[in-house]
């Protein structure tokens, strides 16, 4: 992983199988049974289709949970580079408005929290999808 590309490489072969760009990655996470499986979803190379993929590794030598932290790291540093992590914009009457996002709420707002329950998680049962990776 580098500052604008996820690489998979064959570790026998030292070829490398796919490459994808960060920016294309929609989401991604680490296995909820396994830490060593990594998956994330991206929009297709093909720019003219709304199509997304699912791409699911085992990762041999690195934790998963390393590679989703980077990753992390790579895209907040990329949201601050664009300016996009601490303002907002604002399209009002064909101007762009730009705001500072606020980092803490007003004391007032503190006060009047009130205790909220929240639903106790439900498992779901283990899905199995048979997959081929093209």
């Amino acid at each position: 992983i580098n500052n604008k590309e996820i690489v998979l490489i064959d570790p026998r072969e030292s070829t490398i199988i796919h490459k994808q760009s960060i920016p294309s990655i929609k989401v991604w996470g680490v296995g909820r049974e396994n830490s060593s499986d990594f998956a994330y979803v991206a929009k297709d190379k093909d720019r003219t289709k709304n199509i997304y993929k699912c791409h699911v590794f085992r990762c041999d030598n690195t934790s998963a949970r390393i590679i989703a932290n980077t990753l992390r790291d790579i895209c907040k540093n990329l949201m601050i580079e664009r300016g996009l992590l601490n303002t907002t914009r604002d399209f009002s009457n064909n101007e762009i408005i730009t705001q500072k996002r606020p980092t803490s709420f007003p004391e007032s707002i503190d006060n009047d929290m009130t205790e909220v329950s929240f639903p106790t998680p439900m498992e779901e049962q283990k899905k199995h999808l048979p997959c081929k990776y093209l």
